[in-house]
């Protein structure tokens, strides 16, 4: 399948509440609609804020408690669950009227949409992928893998591991890195700052690819790490 270039797309954030459900859920009560729709508002741009860099389209569902609550006045939603991602059906905290002691759970629906990379021909075992390899598709991010690739840099100069047929969805863990460093070799370390420029010659002390991070030794004490920028070219930034 040939190579298609997408047009450019324009950040897009959906909100889709479902403001009829508040009073056709069955067994809520809905005591005060526009603290209920207040809410929903607050859960809904907090998670929000939370995907924005996730994809190009948001749109979250926030669903209405099927227990009968007081109104909850100065909603600030919270994650429960340090780490979670944000997409798919996930659980939003919210702490009322400012006391940490009123806390309630709300459940939301979370779809991102957005550009991800799938193979533009078949990629074979050990070979080194190149732009051409690639091209862009666009779908419901929050549907596929977690280390989907979304950019070209994170796995262009990189080997498949494996082979790949042809529109395959590509993951990151489906790619090594190609070392650009050998233990025992003797490699530049440059230290760039704002008024300086420094070159160093040291000892790598382990195996490194491009962006990876790597220990070098300067004389016999001196260990530094130090970022893979090219074959026997290594940075430190300040």
């Amino acid at each position: 399948m040939p190579a298609r270039a997408l047009p450019a797309l324009r950040p897009v954030r959906r909100l889709a509440w479902p403001i009829a459900a508040l009073a056709l859920c069955t067994g809520a009560v809905a005591q005060d609609p526009e603290a209920e729709h207040t809410l929903a508002a607050r859960v809904q741009a907090f998670l929000i804020e939370r995907a924005a860099d996730e994809g190009d389209e948001v749109e979250v569902e926030v669903f209405p408690s099927a227990a009968s609550l007081p109104p909850c006045t100065a909603p600030e939603p919270f994650s429960p669950t340090p780490g979670q991602r944000v997409h798919g059906r996930v659980t939003v905290g919210v702490r009322c009227d400012g006391e940490p002691r009123h806390v309630r759970y709300l459940q939301a629906e979370v779809r991102i949409n957005g550009r991800y990379l799938a193979a533009a021909r078949d990629i074979a075992a050990g070979e080194i992928v190149t732009a051409d390899a690639l091209h862009e598709r666009r779908g419901e991010l929050s549907a596929l893998p977690r280390d989907i690739v979304r950019t070209a840099e994170e796995i262009v100069g990189h080997q498949a591991q494996r082979q790949l047929a042809a529109d395959t969805p590509l993951q990151t863990h489906q790619f090594r890195s190609v070392p650009l460093i050998e233990r025992g070799q003797r490699v530049i370390v440059e230290a760039r700052g704002e008024r300086f420029h420094v070159r160093r010659e040291g000892t790598a002390l382990e195996p490194g690819g491009r962006g990876e991070r790597v220990r070098v030794r300067f004389g016999k004490d001196e260990i530094v790490h130090a970022e893979v920028v090219d074959a026997g070219l290594l940075a430190i930034a300040f």
